[in-house]
């Protein structure tokens, strides 16, 4: 039975977003019988993070945070993984949704063959809210396109799909959306088409295009 590892950093604003919107894929996954582990909150350091991989071997491993190019940061800032200790992943497919991560780390990860497959963002990931709904992100319909964008990638893996597939299948949620905000008259339809597109065209993955949960 395929096993998931879902990694929520939750301590501001856009991690609570992240953390609220891995719901329905936690859903969607013990939907379909598979098992699924949180590290969530002041709990997304390495050594935990590290210990619960060692501890439940994961096919697929969802990363929520902050990043930068060559690092996934866990509870307030922390390192969590970098270049030196990201075999971690190994033997993973994995999914960052954190600003920049694929530019190196995911490529780093992938070439030391510490994991099959990695996605993630190669710039920022970016999104838009409403503010008067920030504390129930599910209810904000103004970033709701975003989130369902990003939220294709694991979606479609839990469903049996490949990396790449998972990717196109977010490039054509994307696509949808931006199609129905370009002609839009409601409150924050272009910073939301902007947001889509700077998203969409950050999203890519390395390696095993082939690479399934």
């Amino acid at each position: 039975m395929a096993r998931i590892l879902i990694v929520r950093n939750d301590y501001d604003l856009i991690t609570h977003y992240m953390h609220e919107w891995s719901k329905p894929v936690i859903e969607a996954a013990r939907s379909k019988g598979i098992k699924v582990d949180t590290v969530d909150g002041p709990h997304v350091v390495t050594k935990e993070v590290e210990s619960r991989i060692n501890k439940v071997n994961p096919s697929f491993i969802f990363l929520n945070g902050h990043g930068d190019d060559c690092t996934f940061y866990g509870h307030k800032d922390q390192v969590l993984i970098n270049k030196k200790n990201s075999c971690m992943l190994k033997n993973t497919l994995v999914f960052s949704r954190a600003c920049n991560c694929a530019k190196e780390l995911g490529r780093h990860a992938v070439n030391k063959d510490c994991c099959s497959s990695f996605i993630g963002y190669e710039y920022e990931f970016v999104n838009v809210r409403q503010t008067d709904t920030e504390v129930v992100p599910l209810r904000d319909d103004i970033s709701k396109p975003i989130w369902e964008s990003s939220n294709a990638v694991p979606l479609t893996l839990i469903k049996g799909s490949t990396a790449e597939e998972s990717v196109q299948a977010s490039h054509t949620k994307a696509t949808n959306e931006m199609s129905k905000l370009i002609f839009s008259d409601e409150i924050g339809a272009i910073e939301v088409l902007k947001a889509l597109i700077a998203n969409d065209d950050a999203l890519t993955y390395h390696g095993n295009g082939g690479a399934k949960i």
